[in-house]
């Protein structure tokens, strides 16, 4: 078959390169790994151990305190010393220009002219003094918490970025120049920083993903960052998301060592699949020996050096398994994401030149997989590095068993499937619109299949590949004020080889996002925004509308150009029931075509559950946190502010907060048991909450039938006045732990009751003080 032959000589094409600037490494391994380190001049036999392990960036303060003790001096000589040792093992650095000088500002963060001129003399004083060495400079670390003295702001942060990035680009317009090294993916300040033109200057967006969480959970937002830099960034201008710094502490509740080491080549893994150029492990080895210190235990090595010693340092399963990535995957570029049944399976598919390698793991309970690929066996290595049992590909595909550990296969010999599947190009993390772009030199060979793998096209015997069209849409559901996520799985079907599929998450260019709102006396309520500002004339149609009797359904709906809110009100028949079901679909007029069906959903009353603000408070409020922080808290009944975006009145919680600086947070509890137990298996908590515009943190606390706590976060109180806000409780996505031994497994076991309704925590640690009012709890299954 002449259409074999062309795509296998494809499969030696050079990878493709992710941004315009050559020096950001393409997606391989090892050559996007490295690891954060705290010294300029290496111990006797440390770096030849980093180097063993394959790491091949290091990130490090570039200090200005001390490198410039007298203004207008500079003595870069230890920076000089270290990239003299990294040079050997072919390691590259991450320099970051930070913190601030005792000459200026009184030692602060640069907030004055003269202190960002001076900032700025010395980066690029700096980045020309070692032009051509590789490195990538990087504005500041976390600026958004409390590395930015006295307390962090955002405005002065961007002002001093592009003081300092101009002059780095007036003196070497072609060395790396990156930013802002958030901690955590602080969306509200990148964006700040975005709006100030900062991206005009900077080659690359780095952020610090800390979580305790799955590393996968990353991908969302990810993809929400990613949809940002689309939307300041300078027109044909490509920046890429770094991983500037990410770990897991073997001191935090359950992160063991063991699944210390499990999660590091996870999350390398994941940040290839996103596109990340450059991935930083946080840290080289454990800064201290203190069991019960968080800092001192996200090592890939033990903290005591062992003079004399080969190795130096004692190895952490962080060690083995990186030594086991890059001797598995070392010199294969990443290609993609091989899709399986379950979205929770991970199958990525690396190739150098006619070799292909596989990488699998999941993220659920060990279970049996089967992988697309041509018969012939694959040689089986664990993440520590340890040889398993052969497998062998049937004609149906590569049956395996998955755990949460990455299990690397090498395909001995050539695996025809794999190759065409390293050929086809990737598709995209996310794509906008009504339809696709694919630029393939394959002739656009797809066939789409359903998210049971089930096609809607498979090619006919006499034609190798198809393709088929997806389907205009522009909904989005629910309160997640980002476009839609819909996993859509694109395979090729190939005669006598099989089918394989990868995935991409479609999203809406102009999403209407719509959220239905509690029933409140004798009328229920549907929230429109439209962030696009596009008109758009249709109607609202509830379903499975028994529980509500609406006395006029469909209700029409209009906006305008530029329109952006909309709240459409349904009449009923009788008073709000306390639990219902109801779905409903969004039709275009033009056409009468559905363009957003929200499926039937259970809602349940939590609180006010009677409308009467006479009844018994339910709640209690209390204070958690560093008992040493002292806190003032109280919880009422009270009327609100202003009324409902509805126009409605009646019993709101008024919750009020006062935290000294420090790690504190609030706890709203039931006063009861009735109060605690939850009706039902629900997915969200939905509530209207009247905002105080502080950035303090939302979350919320249930338990399982086995004793596991979760706790989900909902948004940052960064709005003022009403807004409908919903809280995930499905467990995906939120920090948990407990349970009973040899049975916590980080799934939700029903039923559930509540541990704390609401919770609020300070963002910054930085004295604050608030008020919310909360109304319209309600359970969404």
């Amino acid at each position: 078959m002449k259409w074999l032959t062309w795509i296998a000589m494809c499969v030696s094409a050079a990878p493709m390169a992710l941004a315009e600037r050559a020096k950001l490494p393409e997606l391989a391994v090892p050559g996007a790994l490295g690891v954060n380190i705290h010294f300029t001049d290496p111990k006797p036999g440390e770096m030849e151990m980093l180097a063993k392990a394959g790491f091949k960036w290091v990130r490090m303060d570039f200090s200005w305190g001390g490198t410039e003790r007298k203004k207008g001096e500079y003595d870069f000589s230890a920076y000089e010393r270290l990239l003299k040792a990294l040079e050997p093992h072919g390691i590259r650095a991450i320099f970051i220009l930070d913190y601030g000088n005792r000459l200026y500002d009184g030692g602060v963060s640069p907030n004055s002219d003269e202190g960002r001129a001076a900032m700025a003399k010395w980066a690029a004083t700096a980045v020309t003094h070692f032009k051509g060495k590789g490195v990538v400079w990087e504005m500041w670390n976390e600026p958004n918490i409390f590395f930015w003295k006295p307390k962090p702001n955002v405005l002065d942060y961007a002002k001093l970025a592009l003081t300092v990035g101009k002059a780095i680009r007036q003196s070497e317009p072609d060395e790396l120049y990156v930013g802002a090294a958030t901690s955590e993916i602080d969306l509200g300040f990148l964006e700040t920083c975005f709006k100030a033109g900062l991206l005009e200057f900077w080659d690359a967006v780095s952020v610090h993903p800390y979580r305790q969480k799955d590393p996968e959970t990353v991908c969302e937002e990810y993809r929400k960052l990613r949809l940002l830099i689309a939307q300041y960034a300078p027109k044909g201008k490509a920046i890429p998301i770094l991983s500037g710094e990410w770990g897991y502490s073997g001191a935090w509740n359950k992160f063991e060592e063991e699944r210390q080491g499990k999660y590091l080549p996870r999350e390398f893994l994941v940040n290839l699949y996103n596109e990340v150029p450059i991935s930083i492990w946080y840290d080289w080895h454990d800064d201290g020996v203190d069991p019960k210190e968080a800092e001192h235990h996200f090592g890939t090595v033990h903290n005591p050096y062992l003079k004399g010693q080969t190795p130096v340092y004692e190895a952490k399963a962080g060690y083995k398994a990186m030594e086991a990535l890059t001797s598995q995957l070392g010199g294969f570029a990443f290609s993609k994401r091989i899709a399986l049944e379950s979205g929770d399976d991970y199958c990525f598919l690396f190739s150098r030149n006619d070799e292909v390698r596989l990488a699998v793991w999941t993220t659920k309970a060990a279970h049996d997989v089967n992988i697309p690929a041509s018969t012939g066996k694959f040689k089986v290595t664990d993440y520590l590095g340890r040889a398993g049992a052969d497998a062998e590909a049937k004609p149906e595909g590569l049956k395996i068993a998955v755990t949460d550990a990455p299990q690397y296969l090498v395909a001995v010999g050539s695996n025809e499937l794999l190759r065409v599947a390293v050929a086809w190009p990737r598709t995209a993390l996310d794509n906008g619109g009504t339809s696709y772009d694919w630029s393939n030199p394959l002739d656009r060979p797809i066939v789409i299949v359903d998210s049971e793998h089930k096609p809607w096209f498979i090619a006919a015997p006499h034609a190798a590949l198809q393709h088929i069209e997806g389907q205009p849409f522009m909904g989005v559901s629910g309160s997640d004020r980002s476009p839609e996520r819909r996993r859509d799985l694109f395979g090729i079907d190939i005669q006598g080889l099989g089918r394989i599929a990868q995935e991409t998450v479609r999203y809406s260019t102009e999403p209407l996002i719509v959220s239905a709102y509690p029933p409140v006396g004798a009328s229920f309520s549907v929230g429109v925004e439209n962030p696009s500002g596009k008109a758009f004339d249709g109607v609202i149609r509830l379903l499975d509308r028994a529980d509500l009797k609406p006395v006029d359904n469909p209700r029409e709906i209009h906006l305008t150009a530029g329109q952006t809110r909309a709240l459409v009100e349904f009449q009923l028949s009788a008073a709000a029931p306390a639990s219902w079901s109801s779905g409903f679909v969004v039709e275009q007029f033009k056409e009468m075509r559905p363009v957003l069906k929200i499926p039937t959903a259970r809602y349940r009353a939590v609180w006010p559950s009677s409308g009467d603000p006479a009844e018994a408070l339910p709640f209690q409020m209390r204070a958690e946190g560093d008992a040493k922080i002292k806190s003032q808290q109280t919880v009422a009944i009270a009327q609100p502010p202003h009324p409902l975006p509805a126009g409605k009145t009646g019993p709101c919680l008024k919750i009020t907060y006062d935290f000294d600086p420090g790690w504190k947070f609030i706890e709203l509890k039931a006063a009861s048991d009735a109060m605690r137990n939850i009706v039902g298996n629900p997915k969200s908590i939905g509530m209207w909450t009247y905002g105080d515009g502080s950035g303090n943190l939302i979350r919320l606390r249930f338990s399982d039938s086995i004793g596991q706590v979760f706790q989900p976060s909902g948004p940052a109180l960064n709005w003022k006045g009403w807004k409908w806000i919903t809280i995930p409780m499905n467990g995906v996505d939120a920090a948990h732990w407990g349970g009973a031994k040899d049975k916590a497994d980080g799934q939700i076991h029903y039923p559930i009751k509540w541990d704390t309704l609401l919770l609020i925590d300070s963002a910054h640690r930085q004295k604050t003080a608030g008020e919310i009012f909360l109304t319209g709890m309600t359970s969404i299954e």
